[in-house]
């Protein structure tokens, strides 16, 4: 039995499995991009160290700037600055140069923000 299960299987003839869908669009977060809210504008850079730099500027306002280690995985995002405390949301590719952020805990009603690639 146990030369049997080492043996290659026989040819079956169950149907071919069905292509794989095509897979979603990637995007490499490392660079500078930009979003808007409203009359905020939001500059975000990532480095290939994985650090960033986030800067909201709203007119007549002082800029909010942050800056810390970024984490991610193919879906989440996370924003974290030593002083300022963390970020986290859920993240979707729309191509190379333009992906959504939607902070966690938002209401689902709630866009997020849609980031394209400056450099």
């Amino acid at each position: 039995r146990m030369l049997d299960a080492l043996a290659p299987a026989a040819p079956s003839s169950a149907p071919a499995p069905a292509p794989a869908a095509e897979s979603a669009p990637e995007t490499d977060l490392v660079g500078i991009w930009r979003a808007k809210a409203g009359d905020t504008t939001i500059d975000l850079t990532i480095t290939e160290g994985s650090q960033f730099a986030w800067k909201a500027v709203q007119p007549g306002k002082p800029a909010v700037e942050l800056k810390g280690d970024l984490t991610s995985t193919s879906d989440e995002l996370v924003l974290e600055s030593k002083d300022q405390g963390a970020m986290s949301g859920s993240v979707k590719s729309q191509g190379p140069d333009k992906w959504q952020f939607a902070l966690a805990g938002a209401p689902p009603s709630d866009p997020g923000l849609s980031f394209v690639r400056v450099n």
